[in-house]
């Protein structure tokens, strides 16, 4: 035994790509695989007492506590690939990113695609709500994020359902704080 959680030698690493669209659920299914394959490797040498020990450098490393529901909530101040690893990280089967109508109602984004800079709005317009032909974007920090599945009320929309339900709100600033 040793002193801390993920302190002892290694014994294999197993390398993961993680696509643009992996969620952490796509991200997962890889890492078990990869598991699994390393695990046939090594177990034998470890049975054997021939596997490698690569002592752990934890100052490569660090730790994070748990995740809370408020590690969610969207920053729109930020660029809008920072906004799209966010809600692949937390989306379905996990809680979800999510932000606040102007109304106040929760909004939960599960699925959205970034912009890069240049395709949003002013500076001073993050979280801005804007249509564009059959999409509907929301400006950040940097670029903006189409929003391709959304909840709201516990109704979950795509496509046109999205832009029908953001008709009437366009030009409208999502927030982070439903209080103002």
């Amino acid at each position: 035994m040793v002193a801390k959680p993920d302190a002892g030698d290694i014994v294999g690493q197993r390398s993961v790509e993680i696509a643009f669209e992996d969620t952490a659920l796509t991200l997962y299914r890889k890492l078990c695989r990869a598991a699994t394959e390393l695990l046939a490797e090594v177990l034998p040498q470890i049975a054997a007492g021939t596997a490698p020990r690569i002592p752990m450098d934890l100052s490569l490393g660090s730790y994070y506590g748990g995740r809370k529901p408020a590690d969610g909530l969207i920053d729109w101040n930020r660029p809008a690939l920072r906004i799209y690893n966010l809600v692949r990280a937390v989306t379905d089967p996990w809680p979800g990113a999510f932000t606040f109508l102007p109304a106040g109602q929760k909004m939960i984004v599960w699925r959205g695609i970034p912009e890069g800079p240049g395709a949003g709005g002013a500076t001073d317009d993050h979280g801005r709500v804007r249509l564009d032909g059959g999409r509907v974007f929301v400006s950040a920090g940097e670029g903006r994020l189409e929003l391709l599945e959304i909840e709201i009320e516990g109704r979950r929309m795509k496509g046109a359902d999205i832009r029908e339900y953001f008709h009437p709100l366009e030009g409208g600033r999502l927030v982070r704080d439903p209080a103002g």
